[in-house]
């Protein structure tokens, strides 16, 4: 499977197919790393699988034998081939399903798959096409779900990139470059997934081969992202907070703030855990001590970033009634309660970013953008583009992108995405709000 330019065969040449099982099976220590690939799924009944470029249905096979009960899809691009991995599951009883399709178009619903497979295939792909693909992917996997990926990696010494060449000249040096360059890890993370790990490395006669894992973030992953930004925010915001002098009526009504910030917090956390609490309002009767207040919610940041981890779909979408602190009956899901929690803190966050700025102080940065590429270097850079040589490249793109106007083109610093000030609109005196 390739992109726009046409379908790359498993040998390059479709008259090789038959050679393809032999070939692989000599050269790329199949068995041995196919089983290190299926060692790392957890299969179990009923689970739906997709082995993505398929192939002559090796790896589809081997799935359908270990767990005869998981629902099993090979795909590929190649319908001779796919003859050939028909023939073969019919020869060992394995139960699999074929589909002909490109990897850059799947024809499956979103959400679909548990687990998706994919070995020897990634490297046949363009740049462009292995992230569209890896999109795809992302789509048809249900959230949680896994890809498990076998392909050539990134060389070990110089006798493995050596031995790589040979690969290159069969299957393209464009395609390929990526793989040994070791990219492809970085590529997955770009996508969207997260836990990118290489779970195993084998050396073969034609290169390093690495098995990768990857799995589809959760609605659990979002908001145990936007917990960890909350309180590395509020961490940042109470350090900043030191500048000011005690004495001022800006501490003091800063200090209320976050402690209404805190006190919401914990009543919250309250009506997740089913618990009661002591809280008669949602604001403290004096303005507590900065350090006290500190240690407290820091305290209370790390407890909920810690229950987040632990919810499953179920348990967020389960509604819980509770009473307001002005007596009112609430019904809310864990989901909501804690999406209230972010937008609550991050509104107050915001008004005494504001207090410090009037009073001359520099409030922290706060931004959930630049707090995920902080926090996320290799997934949120930009990943190379450029398959083919930069000479190549230029005269493929005409003579509107000239070599001065990508000299000049300047790429933006992570101080000019957005300052504290350019977000912070929100005023101390806001309306009210409903109490927790």
């Amino acid at each position: 499977m390739s992109s726009d330019t046409g379908y790359v065969h498993a040998l390059r040449f479709s008259f090789l197919n038959a050679l393809y099982d032999p070939v692989v099976a000599l050269t790329s220590r199949e068995q041995r790393f196919k089983s290190a690939l299926l060692d790392a799924v957890a299969l179990t009944p009923g689970q739906r699988v997709l082995d993505v470029g398929c192939g002559t249905g090796t790896l589809a096979c081997m799935l359908a034998q270990r767990e005869p009960a998981a629902q099993v899809h090979g795909l590929d691009g190649d319908p001779r081939i796919l003859e050939r991995a028909r023939r073969k599951a019919a020869e060992r009883g394995a139960s699999v399903e074929f589909s002909h399709g490109m990897s850059v178009e799947l024809p499956f619903p979103d959400k679909h798959f548990d687990t998706v497979l994919s070995s020897l295939f990634f490297h046949h792909l363009t740049a462009d096409a292995k992230q569209r693909t890896l999109a795809e992917i992302l789509r048809v996997l249900k959230p949680g779900g896994c890809l498990h990926v076998a392909d050539w990696g990134a060389a070990q010494d110089p006798v493995m990139r050596a031995a790589f060449v040979l690969i290159q000249l069969t299957d393209g040096f464009g395609t390929t470059q990526d793989n040994v360059r070791g990219r492809l890890p970085a590529m997955m993370e770009q996508a969207g997934f997260k836990g990118v790990r290489v779970d195993g490395r084998f050396r073969t006669m034609l290169g390093t081969m690495e098995i990768v894992r990857a799995e589809k973030r959760s609605r659990r992953d979002v908001l145990e992202k936007l917990f960890e930004y909350k309180a590395s925010a509020n961490d940042e915001l109470l350090t900043a907070l030191k500048q000011l002098d005690r004495d001022v009526p800006a501490t003091e009504i800063a200090l209320r703030t976050l402690s209404h910030m805190f006190i919401v917090d914990r009543i919250f956390a309250s009506h997740m855990n089913r618990t009661g609490h002591a809280y008669e309002s949602a604001n403290a009767g004096a303005a507590p001590v900065l350090e006290e207040l500190s240690e407290e919610i820091r305290a209370s940041d790390r407890a909920l970033v810690a229950y987040v981890s632990k919810l499953d779909d179920d348990r967020l979408a389960e509604r819980i009634a509770f009473t307001f602190t002005d007596g009112e009956p609430g019904r809310m899901s864990r989901e909501e309660m804690l999406m209230h929690l972010v937008v609550h803190g991050g509104y107050h966050r915001g008004q005494v970013a504001w207090m410090m700025t009037l009073e001359g102080a520099t409030p922290a940065p706060d931004g959930f953008t630049s707090y995920l590429h902080k926090a996320e270097p290799t997934a949120r850079r930009r990943m190379p583009q450029m398959s083919v040589p930069l000479r190549r490249w230029r005269r493929l793109q005409g003579p509107c992108r000239t070599t001065r106007g990508l000299r000049n083109r300047s790429k933006p610093s992570p101080e000019s995405r957005c300052s504290p000030n350019d977000c912070k609109l929100a005023s101390p005196t806001a309306s009210r709000s409903r109490s927790p």
